[in-house]
């Protein structure tokens, strides 16, 4: 019986050194892992990849929007800035005692500035304070002037 015992052991050692040196991929078959599917994508992985897509074109078109409105301050401020030079020329010549006919361009030059979307608050102030100015110095040979003047010599009169 031992001979028996000793063939079946050898076969066996045999068959194991046969498998052992294939690596065992061929004679023990491996059951498919159930999270591998080679075809289908889970609906969770669908749902993320949608949501990525939508955080990026959100913060895409708020960026765009930000810097749009960054430009668009940007240039209003650089109009306001030159309406302001303008201004200040304007207010030279409407200042300038010794010429009349440059006075009175400046003058006119004002009044035309003060009807500018540029014009704020504060800038219609100070085109008033120059052509009360210039109306306090002298004519301008302006009959607009003239009707400026109307309102604040009201109570001068009296």
């Amino acid at each position: 019986m031992a001979t028996t015992q000793d063939d079946a052991s050898a076969v066996a050692s045999s068959t194991l050194e046969v498998v052992l040196s294939s690596g065992g991929a061929d004679v023990v078959p491996r059951r498919a892992d159930p999270r591998c599917h080679t075809g289908a994508v889970p609906a969770v992985q669908i749902i993320l990849s949608v949501l990525t897509l939508i955080a990026a074109g959100t913060s895409a078109f708020l960026v765009w929007r930000a810097n749009t409105r960054a430009t668009e301050q940007r240039e209003q401020q650089a109009r306001r800035e030159e309406w302001w030079h303008r201004f200040q020329y304007a207010t030279e010549l409407a200042l300038d005692l010794d010429n009349p006919h440059r006075s009175n361009v400046g003058v006119q030059l004002v009044r035309a500035m003060i009807t500018s979307s540029l014009a704020g608050r504060d800038e219609l102030l100070a085109a008033d304070t120059v052509l009360d100015e210039v109306l306090a110095l002298g004519d301008t040979g302006s009959n607009e002037a003239e009707d400026h003047d109307g309102d604040h010599n009201s109570t001068e009169g009296d």
